[in-house]
């Protein structure tokens, strides 16, 4: 079945306007950081069956590339993303929501592989925005979606947990598909 993955982190606010020192102090785990109107429309646009351009984010100058990645409409758009469940909005548009439990220092390894390698940060830097923004703000934000989702997973997966979640994933498909029988 075709799918599409898109992550959240590709709708971050571009940040051309301001002067790089300005852009790099910003608090990127606060989720005032992401543009939502625009994750709205790409959110109800592929929902309505229409193409929709997801924008590409580049993350060493915190802007937005040009152009952006065009998307077909397709049956399964998986999101991924640190608080797709806090906005009821946004929640309402999910048919099956997964909160991913992940211990604090594997979050920081996580983090410095990541922001170190594929972001040009320095680990100094990493280890610093780790202790003043994203912990308060993973308390303050994201814990509190587990209680809006339909599956809590511990992270590393193990495959009893994988296959848990493909079982309650394939009952949901197929809840669709009779659904849908009964509506034509």
């Amino acid at each position: 079945m075709p799918t599409h993955h898109l992550e959240l982190d590709a709708f971050y606010r571009d940040l051309s306007a301001l002067p790089p020192g300005r852009r790099a102090a910003r608090n990127f785990d606060h989720p005032a950081s992401v543009d939502w109107p625009r994750v709205r429309t790409v959110f109800d646009g592929l929902r309505a069956g229409q193409a929709v351009e997801v924008p590409e984010y580049d993350f060493a100058l915190h802007t937005r590339r040009p152009g952006g990645r065009h998307l077909d409409p397709v049956p399964v758009v998986l999101w991924d993303g640190l608080w797709l469940l806090d906005w009821s909005w946004c929640r309402r548009r999910f048919d099956f929501g997964i909160f991913v439990q992940c211990e604090p220092a594997a979050c920081l390894a996580r983090r410095l592989q990541r922001d170190v390698h594929e972001r040009g940060r320095t680990p100094d830097s990493v280890r610093q925005q780790y202790r003043s923004q994203v912990l308060p703000q993973q308390r303050r934000f994201v814990e509190p979606q587990r209680l809006w989702a339909d599956a809590v997973v511990r992270s590393p997966w193990d495959v009893r947990t994988v296959n848990r979640l493909a079982e309650a994933l394939a009952g949901l498909a197929v809840g669709f598909a009779t659904a849908r029988d009964y509506a034509s």
